[in-house]
């Protein structure tokens, strides 16, 4: 896994013991089939060039930075690189992806060619040299052989087993799902008893996602942490002292600055109505509040307007209550039996 801006990088390590770690990093600003029209920004901790495609410095370019030295300002290069390789900082691609999505179309492409020759069958005699009338109410007739061989027409009906592989393509999207950790269950075609997968088999399958972007998410926030100490601690300073910031954004860093990194924490998706059902049973075994629960049924919701559903709530039960208390009073004989009187 690795993450770059939209713009087209290069990267280079020349460490045995860092590998995966960028030792130069290479931005190309302009590209073209001629090498010497090509332009490129050279980083690292050390140095900034900008080159042609040939590797000749564009002493133009820089006298316009005014760094005819090819000086890096920054003293460290301006990019964070996330690599979750450990051997390369440029692994191989994945090309899976690829590869399915040019087997998949070829094995459907064969198949409805092959159904359309199910639609005519190969016709065969025995013992009839004369021609066959193509005609489905023609009278054909014929004798027997010399020999007294009984002449035959028969047919042979080619047949594809179509459920077949439309489940073998089922199964190769199913696989190729699991490896990137994500549900198989999308890819159901027919969902009867014998498939249609139970709420906890779709958890399961679910919180398997959840824990890779968990382990995901211990990549970004080390990317995070770096690219704050990157601009407060090295290009910040540099654009003060250059002058390039707006009055508003002019302003140092305080010397105890932390960076406080917060990822909301994934979780299983389950639907409305099932987070509705845990909800009612909390409540009913007395283990939550209602306002506990409307904040996982609504979580867009502000505590204001918790609080105002609430209130809400409360007032229509107690609207419904005074209307069955009512309709009970209704129903009761409004004189009392002579003995009570």
């Amino acid at each position: 896994m690795c993450a770059t801006s939209h713009v087209t990088l290069m990267k280079f390590s020349y460490s045995d013991l860092t590998p995966n770690e960028p030792s130069v990093i290479i931005k190309i600003i302009s590209d073209d089939k001629d090498r010497q029209k090509q332009i490129l920004s050279v980083w690292s901790d050390d140095s900034h060039w900008v080159i042609n495609g040939a590797g000749e410095v564009q002493i133009s370019y820089m006298a316009d930075m005014e760094n005819p030295d090819g000086v890096n300002p920054y003293g460290k290069m301006p990019f964070v690189y996330i690599n979750e390789s450990s051997y390369s900082v440029d692994p191989l691609t994945d090309d899976d992806l690829l590869r399915m999505s040019i087997a998949i179309p070829v094995i459907l492409t064969d198949i409805v060619f092959a159904t359309r020759f199910q639609c005519w069958s190969l016709i065969y005699t025995i013992g009839y040299n004369g021609d066959v009338a193509a005609n489905p109410n023609s009278v054909l007739p014929m004798e027997f052989g010399p020999d007294g061989q009984r002449p035959e027409i028969g047919q042979i009906k080619p047949e594809v087993d179509t459920d077949k592989v439309i489940k073998m393509v089922q199964t190769l999207v199913a696989l190729l799902l699991s490896t990137k950790n994500l549900s198989v269950n999308t890819v159901q075609a027919n969902l009867d008893s014998g498939n249609v997968a139970s709420g906890i088999s779709k958890m399961i399958d679910s919180a398997e996602s959840v824990e890779d972007k968990t382990d995901q998410q211990q990549y970004f926030e080390k990317a995070e942490n770096d690219l704050w100490h990157l601009l407060s601690g090295y290009m910040i300073p540099v654009w003060r002292q250059q002058q390039r910031l707006k009055p508003e954004l002019n302003k140092e860093f305080s010397g105890q600055f932390e960076v406080s990194i917060y990822f909301q924490d994934p979780k299983v998706m389950i639907s409305e109505q099932e987070q509705i059902d845990i909800s009612k049973a909390r409540l009913d075994a007395g283990f939550s509040t209602l306002n506990m629960e409307l904040q996982e049924i609504y979580p867009q919701m502000k505590q204001e307007q918790i609080e105002d559903l609430i209130e809400e709530i409360e007032t229509n039960k107690a609207a419904k209550q005074d209307a069955v208390a009512e309709q009970i009073d209704g129903a009761l004989p409004n004189n009392k039996p002579p003995m009570f009187q």
